[in-house]
């Protein structure tokens, strides 16, 4: 039972890090496509 959790409170972390991981690519991702659309309205 201690080994259950201990491999669970493990895969929560990694579900964690690997959720934070794809959240902040998808926010410079965004704020990246922003800045590019910005600086495309101004140039036009």
């Amino acid at each position: 039972m201690f080994f259950q959790s201990c491999f669970l409170s493990d895969f929560i972390i990694d579900c964690l890090f690997l959720f934070r991981g794809l959240f902040f690519i998808l926010l410079f991702f965004i704020l990246y496509s922003l800045e590019n659309v910005i600086i495309y309205k101004t140039l036009i």
